[in-house]
């Protein structure tokens, strides 16, 4: 193989290197923002659920008073 070839071929080879670090980089950081995402929305439906849990309870305790208040 002539010198140029083997340039061309080194040239390539590391391209071809540093364009998969860099992909795989990216990769991971991608992962490690749906983590994030995923992490928020866990908290979100966290509150929700305890907002709802707490309006239950509100709604079970007021049941009794609207029950004796019509007569029922």
């Amino acid at each position: 193989m002539s010198k140029r070839r083997v340039q061309l071929f080194s040239l390539i080879a590391v391209s071809l290197f540093v364009l998969s670090i860099a992909g795989f980089a990216r990769l991971t950081s991608a992962a490690e923002e749906t983590a994030k995402a995923n992490v928020f929305a866990n908290d979100a439906a966290l509150k929700d659920l305890a907002s709802y849990r707490q309006w239950t309870r509100v709604n079970e305790k007021a049941w009794p008073v609207f029950n004796s208040f019509i007569g029922g």
